[in-house]
């Protein structure tokens, strides 16, 4: 279910229904407020004209500048929260309309003087801040009024009782700009962001956009550019921008506005919270549920000092920690939280308040994620009971509450009820945001769910092909401005949906074959999306003509290279030389974003849809076949545990085959395990085949070459290795040539050309501790593939002993043909302590990156690991070379990495991205193919196989072919697939 809420509005009355709800009260208030605004008015008018003599700061008196300073930083910025309007201020303060003012001079001798115009305006603006949460005709009313100070237009009739549209620009232009001074600039800047933030809280953000855009002009032009309003101003957009769906351009606002806070941080601390706080829920929307968190508890830890940790705005800041907490799944801890909270509203503004809505609301979703659904409906109903008097039904947060009693009522089988919500729910979604925004495709997603579970598969087809492909749009408008980590969160919230579309077609390509099709285009599409859309950008750079964009990536890969420094080191270290490594990790993601805005290049490489079934079956023969394997869980109403494998079959005609395994989760445990220990302990295996592939066999039936995409748990094992009834193994009957997509097909080109210059790294110098095995086997493979070379005229340069270091390693790496690497590789699966350094890496960062965990070892490795215990620190040549600094070489030109090491195609395995390890860290520098290792490998028969392949390869030129025939070889001599099987080879 998705969140009800990200940023939490004040209880107010609308303004479509402000004439029927206060026909009668209209002309009582105009009464009431009367003499006051004449006052006022008449007081305004003598200070504009007092005004004309002298304009300018150097007339400040001690007083007024003290006004400014307070109305342009606290109040100011008491509004830049958004939706909550005065953040900050206390609204239990009893003020009446010249109260603050007043009070300013409570503790001066002098006699209290007459009000300026700007200092009514922002008395004015103080009101009608106070008011919002109470009656926000009464508070656009003193907004007018503020206005009229300045442009006496008859704007309070306007704005006020006929619902209008402010244009800055238009009355901006009629300002006398002689009789102004820069504190009538801010307060004429306060009222009109009020206004943009009353828009904004309407639902009516796109008015609150274009307002808040002209202010921008103004600001710079009559205040400056590095004003505390215009970060403000920034601010505000950066949360429209948010809820319209543009994340991107939200983040960009929120960090224009933290650059001017932060050179004024200790006297700015609660701006600096509200900021915080509105970052954090950006974050929570994106999935970046880890800086969501930590940017929340910076919020919370400012505010805490500075306002009343039982107050209402305090409680939002918690209920927004709630939030994440829910997003993170750590469920029990967000419900002693919003419990605690629901206790404390109830207390102080029992339960008809907006803000006890917005928590009923959260724990609803909460229980129905927590599955305990009897709790939600009470909930939900009273929640949007209380947002339909204090809102209407078009403002986004009674719409977001109706899609998730909808999701409720599909999830309890109540699809009459479900319908009706949802149907609701997304025609007033439309009518707020578009058919483009995010809330919009997931009430879609869930009436295609709803529909399938209705049995009407037709509209749930179209439902879902429909959200699938509106996703594929939002990813393409948005990754190519993010970095490789906000990617990988981006998605890893947004799969979901193309999961449940994948248990969709399972469920139903029996009767609708044409769902197939369907797919199998989608898969072409997000298959490793985020190795590909990297790679591709990596790759686009590194081609380029354009030597400043070649320059700002040549310094974003030196950033990376000091954060793995920086990885190697100790706490102690890092703070004994003032190495701050979030600061260097977000100086290197900004530096990655920006390489993708600045390049024009980058829009045909960032198109996912580039690639189709009729494309790939075009690249093949009537003898082969493409094979997509697929991971997914069960879905139908929600999400299970269950794990399924789908099998896409595709030939050269076109036609889908399907195969579907719905005991993946067995796949995965107990079956895999059986494979595994036939393989270490040598047994003959009469099992595996029939697990994974006799299923397949049907299909595949006289074709010669089976080009396939893996998933999940097909990653670590061999297909090769699996052996049929008939005593064959696979690799007797028909080439696999492994791919990250079927749509990398290529068509064998029948010049292969010859190699023309090998690198190699091998029988590293561990150390004389005795820890790390020494390799006595890799010295003769790599003489042997070294003579081998220069007999057929391929240039050899070679690393043993000592000189097969990480130094020479990433000096001598500039994208050689061919790299060889002889030696130990390692994958931490499970890192149990917290604290220290861990194979040179500080462990707590190496439990974040799977790529941290995983490498190779290189000379003087057993140094590094021993000092795992003295928590000492490492440098960047400490002998272990991590997947993450492969990622920073540049493979470009690189034919063939050979990873002739142990375990080397172990990592952590991603549903739909492959194995975060080695491999993927080569493939990312640019190498075309690598061969690695699935389990140990025994050192001489690793050297006869290396040997066997190269010499076939030096004949032929046929890397593929070489490869088959020396595993064919080995089985001359070993049977078991033990020594010959743990090699593949990924193009």
């Amino acid at each position: 279910m998705k969140k009800a809420l990200f940023w939490l509005c004040f209880s107010f009355l609308s303004l479509s229904s402000a004439e029927a709800q206060f026909g009668k009260f209209k002309e009582k208030l105009k009464q009431q407020l009367g003499n006051i605004v004449d006052d006022e008015k008449e007081k305004a008018k003598e200070t504009l004209e007092e005004k004309k003599d002298g304009a300018g700061l150097k007339l400040f008196k001690e007083e007024q500048a003290k006004q400014l300073v307070k109305d342009t930083t606290y109040y100011n910025f008491s509004f830049a929260q958004a939706e909550k309007i005065s953040f900050f201020t206390s609204r239990d303060d009893d003020q009446n309309a010249l109260f603050s003012f007043s009070k300013l001079y409570d503790d001066s001798s002098e006699a209290l003087p007459d009000p300026k115009g700007y200092e009514l305006a922002f008395d004015h603006n103080r009101t009608g801040s106070n008011s919002m949460a109470i009656n926000r005709l009464l508070a656009m009313y003193k907004f007018a009024e503020a206005l009229n100070i300045y442009f006496n237009k008859g704007i309070t009739d306007s704005l006020v009782w006929n619902s209008g549209h402010l244009d800055l620009v238009r009355l901006t232009a009629s300002l006398n700009k002689d009789t102004l001074i820069v504190n009538d600039y801010y307060a004429i800047g306060k009222t009109v962001s009020n206004v943009a933030i009353w828009y904004h809280t309407s639902g009516l953000f796109s008015f609150s956009q274009e307002l808040n855009q002209s202010l921008i002009s103004f600001i710079k032009e009559n205040i400056g550019s590095q004003s505390l309003m215009i970060a403000s101003v920034y601010n505000n957009l950066g949360l429209i921008e948010s809820n319209l769906g543009n994340y991107n351009t939200a983040e960009e606002y929120m960090m224009k506005s933290s650059s001017i806070l932060l050179q004024r941080k200790d006297e700015l601390k609660l701006d600096l919270a509200v900021l915080s706080n509105n970052q954090a829920m950006l974050y929570q929307q994106t999935g970046q549920y880890e800086k969501a968190i930590s940017k929340i508890d910076e919020a919370i830890n400012i505010a805490q000092s500075e306002i009343n940790n039982k107050g209402a705005d305090y409680s939002k800041l918690k209920l927004n920690k709630a939030l994440i907490l829910k997003s993170q799944q750590k469920y029990e801890k967000a419900e002693e939280l919003l419990t605690e909270l629901k206790k404390t509203k109830e207390k102080r503004f029992g339960t008809r308040h907006q803000d006890y809505a917005d928590i009923q609301s959260i724990m609803a979703s909460l229980y129905m994620e927590m599955g305990k659904t009897d709790l939600v409906e009470p909930l939900l109903l009273n929640a949007l009971d209380i947002y339909q008097k204090k809102f209407n039904e078009q403002h986004p947060t009674y719409s977001n509450t109706l899609r998730s009693l909808g999701i409720y009522y599909l999830f309890t089988e109540q699809y009459t009820k479900s319908r009706e919500a949802l149907e609701k729910a997304k025609e007033l979604i439309e009518m707020a945001f578009g058919t483009n925004h995010p809330d919009y495709l997931a009430v879609n997603e869930s009436l295609a769910a709803l529909s399938w579970n209705e049995g009407n598969i037709t509209l749930a087809q179209s439902e879902f092909v429909g959200v699938c492909n509106a996703n594929l749009d939002m990813i393409e408008k948005f990754f190519p401005s993010m970095s490789e980590n906000e990617k990988s969160k981006f998605w890893g919230k947004t799969q979901n949906t193309f999961l449940k579309f994948y248990a969709f077609v399972a469920d139903n390509y029996q009767d609708n074959p044409d769902l197939l099709k369907e797919m199998y285009n989608v898969q072409l599409a997000t298959k490793g999306i985020l190795l590909n859309s990297t790679s591709k950008v990596r790759q686009a750079i590194l081609s380029s003509d354009d030597e400043a964009l070649k320059k700002d990536y040549t310094n974003w890969v030196s950033t990376k290279e000091h954060l793995a420094i920086a990885y190697s080191m100790s706490k102690a270290q890092l703070s004994e030389q003032k190495i701050n490594i979030d600061s260097l990790e977000q100086t290197a993601n900004m530096l990655e974003k920006n390489l993708g805005k600045k390049s024009n290049e980058f829009a045909s490489v960032q198109k996912l849809r580039s690639s189709s079934v009729e494309e790939v079956a075009s690249k093949l023969n009537p003898t082969e076949v493409a094979i997509e394997i697929v991971r997914f869980p069960k879905f139908k109403k929600a999400f299970s545990n269950d794990i399924q494998y789908a099998y896409l079959i595709l030939d050269d005609t076109g036609k889908i085959n399907f195969a579907l395994r719905t005991n993946g989760s067995e796949l995965e445990a107990k079956l895999a395990s059986r494979y595994r220990k036939s393989i270490q302990y040598k047994i003959e295996d009469e099992h595996s085949y029939g697990d994974y592939w006799s299923f397949l066999s049907d299909f595949t039936t006289g074709k010669k070459t089976i080009y396939l995409s893996v998933d999940g748990i097909y990653s670590q094992i061999n297909v090769n290795t699996l052996k049929k009834p008939d005593g064959h193994y696979l690799v007797d009957d028909q080439n696999i040539i492994n791919l990250p997509s079927t749509r990398d097909i290529k068509k064998q080109s029948t010049a292969l050309a010859k190699t023309k210059n090998i690198l190699i790294f091998g029988n590293p110098d561990f150390g004389s501790s005795g820890k790390i095995a020494d390799l006595p086997g890799t010295k003769l493979e790599v003489e042997k593939i070294s003579a081998l070379a220069k007999k057929n005229g391929v240039a050899v340069k070679s690393f043993l002993r000592k000189e097969a270091n990480e130094f020479k390693f990433k000096s001598e790496t500039k994208s050689p043909e061919v790299l060889h690497v002889a030696t130990h590789g390692f994958f931490l699966n499970d890192v149990e302590n917290d604290e220290g350094v861990i194979f040179g890496v500080e462990i707590s960062k190496a439990k974040e990156n799977p790529l941290l965990r995983s490498g190779l070892m290189l000379a003087d490795a057993d140094k590094t690991i021993d000092q795992v215990a003295s928590n000492e620190v490492n440098s960047s040549d400490n002998g272990i070379l991590t997947a993450y600094e492969v990622m920073n070489l540049n493979l470009k030109q690189t034919k063939l990495v050979v990873l002739s090491a142990c375990e080397t195609g172990l990592g952590e395995i991603k549903s739909g991205e492959g194995v975060y390890g080695l491999q993927r860290a080569f493939q990312l520098a640019g190498a075309e193919t690598v061969i690695m290792s699935l389990w140990k490998v025994n050192d001489e028969a690793t050297q006869q196989l290396m040997t066997i392949f190269y010499s076939e390869w030096m004949k032929s030129g046929d890397k593929f072919r070489a490869f088959q025939l020396a595993q064919k070889n080995m089985r001359e001599q070993y049977e078991e697939p033990y020594y010959w099987g743990a090699f593949v080879m990924m193009n």
